[in-house]
């Protein structure tokens, strides 16, 4: 804070120094030394979002940084009530922030649900797939007393010459 203030003494003229921060965080800062008030005497104070701001903003967000559009049902009035009911305390100390975090949060959660969703298609995927296997097996015409080497001079089990021929199975 010293050097601080020795510049702003020192260069007066030729210098423009802003101290940005939240009201309360910035009336102790003034008050921490009773120097700082006369030497930042003006003040600009900008008041917090509304819960219908940052809904608006975190809709922006989630188009412009996520290429994510919200549902037809989720409106900026739905958002803010939400908002308003569940990040009330939030609000003042995040400002913008908040609509940032919710946001990132909400891609996060999509994401793990479309990941969990694709691991369960393809877990029934691979269980379809022993499934067919095992039904062209058993119809391989195989004479179940022999051993299978491996190596039928048909190109394989069943499952595997109807994989050769249509691709694997779904």
């Amino acid at each position: 804070m010293g050097t601080l203030l020795t510049e702003v003494e020192n260069n007066r003229t030729g210098l423009v120094v802003v101290l940005a921060g939240y009201k309360t965080k910035m009336d102790r800062l003034m008050r921490f030394d009773p120097g700082l008030s006369r030497r930042f005497p003006k003040r600009l104070h900008l008041t917090d979002y509304t819960a219908e701001q940052l809904a608006t903003i975190c809709e922006k967000i989630a188009n412009h940084k996520y290429n994510k559009v919200f549902e037809p049902g989720l409106t900026a009035q739905a958002l803010a009530k939400h908002i308003n009911t569940f990040h009330r305390r939030q609000m003042p100390q995040e400002n913008a922030g908040l609509s940032v975090n919710l946001v990132e949060a909400a891609v996060v959660r999509q994401g793990s649900r479309i990941g969990a969703m694709q691991r369960a298609t393809d877990a029934k995927r691979r269980r379809r797939q022993q499934k067919l296997r095992k039904d062209l097996d058993g119809a391989g015409g195989s004479d179940s007393s022999s051993e299978d080497d491996g190596d039928d001079g048909g190109g394989g089990s069943g499952s595997e010459a109807c994989e050769a021929k249509m691709g694997p199975a779904m």
